[in-house]
């Protein structure tokens, strides 16, 4: 008899367990005496039996049930069992085979999950089978039929098997007679697997290997098959129908028992109708007692089962979302991979082991990135997914926390896969911490490399943000021993291997002595090998080994202040290789043109660069400079200063750093670069500078390789200029000042303070000191720009209107809106005049002028400038863009000022509803726009709803910015004030408080929102009748808002009235 016993016996916590139970064991779940049969029953249905028992059976075990009794177990019986959680927590090996018994009766395609878990478990198999290989000792057979190395041999025929699998199950399709049987199915999987490994079946290894799949396989596919259903969205779905229809099929006997039962039931009554009336009466009794029960026990599954049906059906109806495997571009591996076996096994190891991020140290140039990526060539495929991060600084700059931040922030692919939208205001912390949320979700095993980190991953705060296990295995490549990290040293290269790579690269003969006096002489440092070998390669005849080791010997380099400086700037190991990289570089004898594209390469972040696109950075149009900069390349590379792969060059991080002590590049040199790097970043009005942010890196690298004489150019200050601004659209404030400062620096000293470019630089900056908050530094910019371009330009020129316009938010910042409005309505006039009314330009002057026009309680004059800003961004971007939602978002501000709130709440839905769409669900702009629309449900007199949005919005960013940020203290403010009008005055308080504390930590005691969150307190208390408290609050607010806004600010005098208001009742 087949039992379902619902309950929490299962120990791996799915909450079901399948046992046989014979009709006693039933009984004796309940404690209540056999005499109350009726009881019984129901006190067995209640504690979650379901059972089919016949009725000669029940009138066995209970005596005097009846037909009644039996007619309650038909019922109990129906109750449909939780098919969700059954089909996925109790999936056997076994269950599949039997729900695969009828694949013609599914409505849906199995094929594909079947097919996807094969590949799956042969991934799995593989790495099982490796893991049990490198654990042997007698490893004779390898070594006797394979000359390489027998680990890595078994690993390429189980790669091939891998690959050609997936090509067999992408174009072939599978029987259904092995549908029927997945048992024979995978026979006839692991049937091809030994034919496509083209090695001798009848070898006793491959036997071996043959009976380890046999063995393996089934609990490796039923690992598989669950991990297809978590990762493949329409398998997923197609599993989800597949329950909808047994649940159907439960369904259906449940109505046909339930009418059986109403047919017995009416037949029994009938019977009754005959009988003596006592006794009637008693059974009548007893069946409505057990139907009550039972009534109460299929709503609560009818409740349950809609639960689970509108899951199901919100799964069906959500949008696939998947992810690639590679989440960004990375060079694939490529040169010699000689002598590190047993450091790929090493890291295999600890990378499947440990519960740390994984430290991979060595010397530059030993191979830490080789060995990472030639793990990553070996192992992707065994991930779901992989992600490479290279850290690129010159090594004369200092690595920082930003340069590891936007390393992920700025990778434009990597965002694209994850479906991350970059704002126009980015806070690389904040957006950083977003990223690492989404990787952290991303089901596993996953694989995320970081090389050439630096003493910032030291940093917990950062470290702690990494996804780890279990869905994430990260490794770490650094040079430098950082804390907190499970370690892997990574040494020189042992002799025979050294040997190895020396003559891989080196044809011609030589003795064994000479080359390992020479490997000796350079340590068996790697990429000194591999360019010894190279420059001796194209240098046969001229140049002998002996020669070579010889000058290697010396330790001297021609210019000894040059070696002073390497030994000042370098340990003792790394002078070394140094000096012997730069003595190899001097007998390489490189033409003027290899030395000019040597120069592009040592200011060029140490990437992958396409033929293609170094032409065009390089503005080499003509086809004659085209030929010979390719030949060029190729030379290098073959040389070995440069590394290919097809037509994709890149150079080492050492050798840059010899290239720049060795040719010392200048402006001069690279001056192409500069003005190619200058047009992109580039930016107007119309400009979005989100596409821009992945030139930043570039434009970076290359300052922080020009000496202070090269900075000072004048070309140099306009690529800080445009650097600079597109760093403040990246929320890098300081990056940008130091950038815009140094420009601003630079051209008063070519131009004089006069000059219009000096305008502009000091504009420029002044917007930044305005991000800063230095609003008094950011207006005396400005006002030297603005009457610099009244000088220049004239009153009406398009820079006037601008030098006006960003003066005038500033006014606005510090108060004086009467200044702020001048300034504006000249700038709107100018730009009306110049542009016409339909300009982007023209409405961005609009939507500033209505701020302060609001600001000023002209509450009319700021709707009509916002609508007619809104209907010229619609014409210009559409009803989708993001500009249009701050449009709206303003727009409705001023509806709820002027007391129209339904209007505010129908614009503030459709903002809010963009910047769902935009950006996503958990993006900052998203919890503004909750704010915004629970402000207008507020006034509206819905606080439950204003609660949820703010809540949300709360959640949001606490997420995204921790409970610390200013950002949150905003949110708990808002979120206080409707607590308040809810009546929740101790939640109001506690919000306040903790927003208070926030904005002293991070503002100062007399910062403005400081000031602000004294007098929303101050109102808590009020409500509180907490006259003492409430005195202080307003009174702290009054002492920091002289400081901060001036005795005349508007927001003073509110203050004061709420300060006399409490006065007034402490004297009562």
């Amino acid at each position: 008899m087949s039992i379902l016993k619902i309950g929490d016996g299962c120990k791996d916590g799915c909450g079901f367990c399948h046992e046989s139970l014979s009709l006693a064991t039933i009984l004796n779940l309940s404690s209540v005496s056999m005499s109350n049969p009726s009881s019984n029953l129901v006190k067995a249905i209640v504690s979650g039996v379901g059972y089919c028992l016949t009725h000669e059976e029940v009138a066995k075990a209970i005596p005097g049930a009846g037909l009644v009794t039996t007619i309650g177990l038909g019922l109990a019986n129906a109750i449909a069992p939780n098919f969700v959680h059954q089909f996925t927590c109790d999936l056997s090996y076994n269950k599949l085979r039997e729900r695969f018994a009828h694949p013609s009766e599914l409505n849906h395609n199995l094929e594909n999950l079947l097919k996807d878990a094969a590949v799956r478990s042969v991934s799995f198999l593989k790495r099982l089978y490796l893991d049990q290989l490198g654990q042997e000792t007698d490893l004779s057979f390898f070594e006797k039929h394979f000359e390489q190395n027998p680990i890595r041999t078994a690993k390429e025929v189980l790669e091939t098997m891998e690959r050609d699998l997936q090509f067999w199950v992408k174009h072939e399709t599978i029987q259904s007679g092995l549908l029927e049987n997945p048992e024979d199915c995978l026979t006839t999987i692991t049937d091809y697997l030994f034919v496509v490994s083209r090695v001798d079946e009848s070898l006793a290894e491959w036997q071996k290997l043959r009976t380890f799949f046999a063995e393996k396989l089934p609990t490796c596919f039923e690992l598989a098959f669950k991990e297809a259903l978590q990762n493949d969205d329409k398998g997923f779905r197609s599993f989800q129908i597949w329950m909808l229809e047994e649940i159907q099929e439960q369904n259906r006997a449940i109505l046909k028992q339930i009418q059986e039962g109403r047919e017995l039931l009416l037949a029994e009554i009938r019977t009754l109708k005959n009988g003596e009336t006592g006794q009637s009466t008693a059974v009548l009794q007893q069946f409505a007692e057990e139907t009550t029960e039972l009534k109460q026990i299929l709503r609560d599954n009818h409740a349950e089962s809609v639960g689970y049906f509108r899951r199901i059906i919100e799964l069906l109806e959500k949008p696939a979302i998947t992810y690639p495997r590679e989440l960004n571009n990375f060079s694939a591996f490529s040169g010699e991979f000689v002598g590190r076996v047993d450091e790929l096994t090493e890291l295999a190891q600890k990378l499947e082991t440990s519960q740390r991020v994984v430290l991979m140290n060595g010397l530059g140039g030993i191979g830490k990135t080789t060995l990472a990526r030639k793990f990553m060539q070996q192992h992707k495929l065994a991930y779901q997914h992989v992600l490479w991060v290279e850290i690129v600084v010159p090594d004369v700059k200092t690595q920082t926390a930003d340069d590891l931040l936007n390393a992920f922030v700025l990778d434009p692919i990597l965002l694209g896969n994850l479906r991350l939208k970059l704002p126009e205001r980015v806070d690389t912390t904040v957006f950083f911490s977003q990223i690492m949320n989404v990787l952290r979700n991303l089901s596993g095993p996953n694989l995320l490399i970081i090389d050439n980190a630096s003493t910032e991953l030291a940093d917990r705060a950062i470290r702690d943000l990494l996804p780890g296990p279990p869905n994430w295995q990260v490794l770490v490549t650094s040079r430098q021993k950082l804390s907190g990290f499970d370690l892997i040293r990574l040494d020189k290269l042992d002799p025979e291997a050294a040997r190895t790579l020396f003559r891989t690269l080196y044809t011609y003969a030589l003795t064994g002595e000479e080359l390992d006096e020479l490997l000796v002489v350079i340590d068996h440092h790697t990429l000194t090998i591999e360019l010894a070998a190279k420059t001796l390669e194209n240098h046969y005849g001229l140049v002998s080994v002996a020669e070579l080791t010889e000058k290697y010997k010396s330790k001297q380099l021609d210019d000894p202040d040059l070696q002073a400086r390497i030994e000042t700037e370098h340990s003792r190991e790394e002078t070394e290789i140094f000096i012997h990289l730069m003595q190899t570089f001097d007998l390489s004898a490189l033409s003027d043109d290899e030395k000019w594209v040597m120069k592009q390469f040592a200011v060029l972040p140490p990437e992958a660069y396409p033929q293609e696109q170094l032409m065009e950075w390089l503005q080499l149009t003509d086809q004659k400079e085209q030929r010979k900069f390719a030949g060029n390349l190729q030379s290098l590379e073959k040389k070995g200063w440069l590394q290919r792969k097809d037509l994709v060059f890149s150079i080492h991080r050492l050798i840059q750093q010899v290239v720049h002590y060795q040719l010392q590049p200048g402006f001069e040199d690279v001056k192409l670069l500069v003005d190619t790097l200058t047009g992109f970043l580039h930016s107007d009005v119309s400009t979005n500078t989100i596409n821009l942010f992945s030139f930043l890196p570039v434009a970076d690298f290359l300052l922080a390789c020009l000496s202070e004489d090269d900075l000072k150019q004048s070309q140099i200050s306009t690529l800080k200029n445009n650097a600079g601004i597109i760093f403040s659209a990246l929320g890098d404030y300081n990056r940008a000042r130091d950038l815009l400062e140094a420009a601003l620096a630079s051209d008063l000293t070519n131009f004089g303070k006069d000059h219009p470019t000096v305008a502009v630089r000091q504009s420029n900056l002044a917007t930044v000191y305005r991000d800063l908050g230095d609003y008094n530094r950011a207006r005396d910019l400005l006002e030297a720009a603005l009457a610099s371009a009244l000088t220049n330009f004239g009153k009406d020129h398009p820079t006037v209107a601008v030098s006006q316009s960003n003066l005038a938010r500033v006014y606005s910042d510090l108060g004086d809106y009467n200044r702020a409005r001048d300034l504006l309505e000249a700038a709107l006039a100018s730009d009306l005049t110049n542009f016409g009314k339909d300009h982007p330009t023209v409405a961005v002057r609009q939507s500033n002028l209505a701020t302060v026009y609001s600001d000023l309680g002209d509450y009319n004059r700021a709707r009509d400038l916002l609508e007619a800003a809104l209907a010229s961004d619609l014409t210009n971007f559409g009803k989708d863009h993001p500009t249009v939602a701050v449009r709206q978002s303003n727009l409705a501000n001023v509806y709820r000022d002027l007391g129209d709130y339904n209007r505010a709440r129908d614009l503030l839905e459709a903002a809010l509803a963009s910047a769902l769409t935009n950006f996503g669900k958990d993006h900052p702009t998203v919890a503004v726009r909750q704010s915004n629309l629970a402000n207008v449900y507020s006034a509206l007199g819905d606080y439950n709803r204003a609660r949820d949005l703010l809540e949300a919005a709360l959640a949001s960013d606490l997420t995204n910015f921790g409970k610390d940020h200013p950002t949150v203290a905003v949110r708990q403010s808002n979120l206080a004030t409707v607590y308040r009008a809810l009546g929740d005055y101790n939640r109001a308080r506690d919000l306040l408080e903790a927003a208070l504390a926030s904005d002293l930590t991070n503002f100062g005691k007399d910062h403005p929102n400081v000031a602000v969150r004294y007098n929303n307190l101050g109102h808590v208390w009020i409500a509180m009748k907490n006259w003492v408290e409430a005195k202080h609050g307003f009174e702290k607010a009054l002492e920091i808002g002289v400081k901060a806004w001036g005795a005349n600010h508007p927001n003073m005098s509110i203050i004061s009235e709420s300060l006399a208001f409490v006065e007034e009742q402490i004297a009562k």
